[in-house]
């Protein structure tokens, strides 16, 4: 039974009002309580409040954090020194070869190698390179 760590995108797609129907068929075929967030993520969500043009904007995108904060209160997993190691272990490699993907995403792609989670997101090339299991709601 899979257990998902949440991309920034997937987290964004599946609370917009106009949302993708495969993306909304695949929350209703998964389990709530199998899905979690990085605190990475959260900090990407806040950053997006904090970069919104106007006032009106950004207080919207506010409120709809608050609640992405309430609904996965008891799922975030902070990135601490074990998500930092496995991070390092698994970025080296592919910045030595002269590839490495953005360091948030990659930061993301370790928390869910370290945990065992599936990394959902419409951004699969961002995660295949650091070999963690990976689904494309968007893709059915």
């Amino acid at each position: 039974m899979n257990r998902f760590l949440l991309d920034t995108v997937t987290v964004s797609a599946s609370l917009r009002p106009l949302r993708n129907p495969e993306v909304v068929r695949w929350f209703q075929a998964e389990r709530s309580s199998r899905f979690f967030v990085s605190a990475l993520t959260l900090g990407e969500l806040q950053q997006g409040v904090e970069l919104a043009r106007d006032s009106r904007s950004r207080h919207a995108l506010q409120r709809w954090l608050v609640g992405v904060r309430a609904l996965y209160q008891d799922r975030f997993i902070p990135f601490g020194p074990e998500e930092a190691l496995t991070w390092g272990t698994l970025y080296a490699p592919l910045r030595i070869a002269g590839n490495p993907p953005a360091v948030i995403d990659s930061m993301i792609g370790a928390t869910a190698a370290l945990h065992g989670l599936t990394v959902a997101t419409r951004n699969v090339s961002d995660f295949a390179p650091l070999g963690v299991e990976v689904v494309n709601p968007w893709e059915g």
